[in-house]
């Protein structure tokens, strides 16, 4: 008798409503074409812009092993859809939901790294009342300015001259209800991913280099 092994089934999460959307849809595909079809049983979970699922989460939960997080932005990064499988008692990738709400706002993950040692750039605070006034913002010039909650680069801009940091603000506002100014620093981006396969520890991945 031919015992084939079990597949582990795995919902791959896509979509959601969030300003990413189609960027999700992007990760999903590259997901799905590079898990292992002899390991993995596929099963792929398209959440609507308007955060419609296509099976009720309590019904999937009993069709599958593990849930891929394949979500990007508000709802797929901020914590929402990892307490909801948290909830429902369904194992997926990425950081719990805690540690994922608290990156996803860059105000406080910035507190807290400052707080432990980890040098950031200098940076300040816009509410959507506060524009009037933006001399004393002039001094972070050049700088970066984005949403303080969104996540990949949508609505940020590098402002270098003062005309055009109303219109940055501006933009980063049509996304946020607050916005981050940062000092900008020249250098190159390095991204050093960490996981913790519950086995062996926390182990860093190799550090790779962006080309934004």
């Amino acid at each position: 008798m031919d015992m084939k092994p079990h597949k582990t089934r795995v919902a791959l999460l896509v979509g959601g409503p969030s300003s990413e959307h189609d960027v999700s849809l992007a990760s999903g595909r590259v997901v799905h074409a590079n898990l292992d079809k002899d390991r993995y049983e596929i099963v792929p979970v398209l959440v609507s812009r308007k955060g419609e699922w296509p099976i009720e989460p309590e019904y999937l939960k009993d069709m599958i092993d593990v849930a891929f997080i394949a979500m990007h932005g508000e709802y797929g990064e901020d914590g929402t859809v990892q307490e909801l499988l948290e909830d429902l008692g369904v194992p997926y990738t990425g950081s719990d939901f805690m540690s994922s709400a608290l990156a996803m706002n860059k105000i406080l993950a910035q507190r807290l790294l400052k707080s432990h040692g980890v040098l950031v750039p200098s940076s300040m605070i816009v509410a959507s009342h506060e524009v009037a006034n933006l001399d004393h913002a002039l001094v972070y010039l050049p700088a970066v300015v984005k949403p303080a909650d969104k996540g990949s680069s949508v609505g940020v801009s590098i402002v270098r001259e003062a005309d055009a940091l109303l219109k940055a603000i501006d933009k980063a506002l049509s996304f946020s209800k607050k916005v981050m100014i940062e000092k900008y620093i020249l250098g190159k981006e390095l991204t050093c991913a960490v996981l913790d396969d519950g086995m062996s520890g926390v182990f860093p991945l190799p550090v790779t280099p962006s080309n934004v």
